[in-house]
């Protein structure tokens, strides 16, 4: 840490768009969807609700500030690339809330950029792109990327020119190119005027997705780098993998045990739905600690890919937004057929499918509860993959959730994925989402069903079946 004081001291000193298909492939109006009456918000509402801001993290009441002069990050190690690293912006937030402006000679870096290397000039990825402003993007012409040398110190600087109140620092990593994230910033070491603030191992930062649909910046706040609240490794990490996976095994035989995953990311592919060919939907999801807590999730933490049927056109057409938006996934109201409290999304023509689960700080998963999309059983999700900072824990598959003219006002329809061990009691076995999908099976004998005869009733009496989706009409259907 000496080193990199006396760099910083030497850094003062120097002054540095697909094709449409056919209309025979692709009719020509998508069915609506029921609920469209409902609590309705336009666009530009949703966005502002929905939007992760800075300035709410740092202008809250429970976090505190830090009257600073220097701001210095020490980049520690990559996200792969073990020859470059680099982020695409910062931001300085003050206790007000507000971004503090900074200008080019402000910063200071070693290395500068990738011109620092003989025989390179004029790369634009240069310092000054930390602070342009253009922050969500996925070009590269509005990021800074240097040479990375593991092992080596590796300096960013921010002089405020005098003592400022600081309530957060804003990052957003390094987002060229799903395959170029691995050059963003994993660990860093953060310095207020010479001061190590961050633990010693650093504060961890988010890989980028490699897209721009959604703001993937980073809040650290001054009360958890004071403090350094929620960067501590839960004792529970620390329990053998073999009696993680047999705490599982006792629980469910077809669960594995990834060990109570950690991390910044928590990504739901939804691969597939129960037989509709145009919407995807769920009602809510809900999220454990390595204690069995529940996690607090805020609807600025979700981000859905596609957001909401509000992105159809047909939609934006009629005025006004549809309620079923990704803030519903957490409000807590998960066992309902009441479309206010559900989220719908048009089924995703190229690609699948994607729930993010955003955290400032790594979190600790022991358990992740769904509830499937229960106003129509067949847009519910049916196959699902869960990642945890891109390394997938759970591949499997969700029952669809029960019809409203058949549904038990005494039972929850909620499945669990187990990823930790838990108490036996909180966890009903029946409800636990195996990791593969169930089979029907009928057995005849000379021409006699002798097994699953109540399997042929359900689905003669299932009135459409899931897997036999209708060609939609002109006209806008009831369910």
């Amino acid at each position: 840490m000496d080193n990199q004081r006396e760099l910083i001291g030497q850094l003062n000193d120097d002054d540095e768009k697909p094709e449409d298909k056919k209309e025979e492939e692709e009719p020509t109006e998508r069915p609506s969807t029921p609920g469209d009456d409902q609590q309705k918000m336009s666009m530009e509402e949703e966005q502002t609700e929905l939007r992760p801001e800075a300035s709410r993290t740092a202008a809250s009441g429970r976090n505190m500030s830090a009257l600073v002069t220097q701001i210095a990050i020490s980049i520690l190690d990559t996200w792969g690339d073990s020859c470059y690293a680099g982020l695409t912006g910062i931001e300085i937030i003050s206790e007000n809330g507000e971004k503090i402006a900074l200008k080019d000679d402000q910063i200071f870096a070693n290395p500068r950029d990738l011109n620092d290397i003989p025989g390179s000039h004029a790369d634009p990825r240069t310092k000054d792109k930390l602070i342009d402003g253009h922050n969500v993007t996925s070009d590269d012409h509005h990021m800074w990327l240097i040479p990375f040398t593991p092992g080596a110190s590796h300096l960013l600087q921010f002089d405020l020119l005098a003592p400022t109140s600081v309530a957060a620092v804003r990052l957003w990593n390094y987002n060229k190119s799903a395959e170029d994230a691995t050059r963003g910033a994993k660990r860093v070491l953060l310095m207020l005027d010479g001061r190590l603030v961050s633990p010693d191992c650093g504060f961890v930062l988010r890989k980028a997705p490699g897209h721009a649909m959604f703001d993937f910046g980073q809040t650290i706040t001054m009360e958890e780098a004071l403090t350094q609240t929620r960067w501590s490794l839960p004792r529970s990490l620390n329990e053998s993998p073999k009696s993680l996976a047999q705490s599982l095994a006792r629980l469910h035989p077809m669960c594995d045990a990834p060990c109570l995953p950690r991390g910044l990311t928590v990504s739901f592919v939804l691969a597939a739905s129960h037989g509709d060919l145009y919407y995807i939907g769920l009602n809510g999801i809900k999220l454990f600690d390595e204690l069995g807590n529940e996690i607090n999730l805020q609807p600025k933490q979700i981000v859905a890919v596609p957001g909401s049927i509000n992105e159809l056109p047909e939609v934006r057409e009629r005025g006004g937004g549809d309620c079923r938006t990704p803030d519903k996934l957490v409000d807590g109201v998960n066992d309902t057929w009441d479309a206010q409290h559900l989220w719908l999304a048009p089924l995703a023509k190229e690609g699948t499918n994607r729930i993010f689960v955003l955290f400032d700080a790594p979190v600790t998963l022991s358990m992740i509860q769904i509830w499937n999309y229960s106003r129509t059983p067949s847009r519910g999700v049916s196959e699902v993959h869960v990642a945890v900072d891109g390394l997938y824990v759970h591949m499997g598959y969700l029952r669809p959730a029960p019809d409203a003219d058949r549904r038990d006002l005494g039972k929850s329809f909620v499945q669990s994925i187990m990823l930790g061990p838990c108490e036996e009691g909180n966890v009903d076995r029946e409800s636990i989402a195996a990791p593969q999908a169930e089979q029907h099976v009928v057995l005849v004998n000379e021409r006699k069903v002798v097994g699953g005869a109540q399997i042929l009733q359900q689905e003669k009496s299932s009135q459409p079946s899931a897997f036999q989706q209708q060609a939609p009409s002109s006209s806008a259907p009831t369910e």
